[in-house]
């Protein structure tokens, strides 16, 4: 199974409900903001603003959120200052009732999920480095679960 146990236990208990398999996510951009930032000046506020998405989401979950798998429904949650879920879900919606698609860049995966009452919730994750390969394989297993193939790269 992708992921961690633990991540899944943490989304399962605040949500009461089952949870196979979770991963932190960030809004369209946050990896380069978050690159941007690292680097400083005036080099770090351009490529900040590199990252910038050309398509928003609809549903907004803050500067961090969460991304559960259930078995047959996914749940999406804003994240505290310490990075674990927190909060009422922000969106609950059956895998068969959306499509996804996968965008990879440079350091992340963006993943685009069309709701069926038109909305669009769009999220990013890192992909570069042995930490973000579990973070990774969620998406991609998400991708599946909504009918996705997936072929990322490597």
């Amino acid at each position: 199974m992708a992921g961690s146990e633990k991540k899944a236990e943490r989304m399962a208990k605040l949500l009461g409900e089952q949870i196979d398999t979770a991963c932190p996510i960030m809004p369209p951009g946050g990896t380069m903001a978050q690159a941007g930032a690292s680097v400083g000046g005036a080099i770090g506020a351009g490529l900040s603003t590199v990252g910038s998405p050309k398509t928003v989401s609809d549903v907004n979950f803050g500067r961090f959120g969460w991304l559960g798998l259930g078995a047959t429904e996914f749940f999406v949650t804003s994240a505290d200052f310490m990075g674990k879920p927190k909060g009422e879900a922000h969106l609950r919606a059956a895998f068969s009732d959306v499509t996804t698609t996968l965008t990879p860049g440079k350091l992340s995966l963006r993943c685009d999920v069309q709701l069926a009452d038109g909305r669009l919730f769009a999220f990013e994750v890192k992909s570069r480095g042995p930490a973000n390969k579990s973070t990774v394989q969620v998406v991609e297993q998400f991708a599946e679960r909504c009918g996705a193939s997936v072929g990322i790269p490597a």
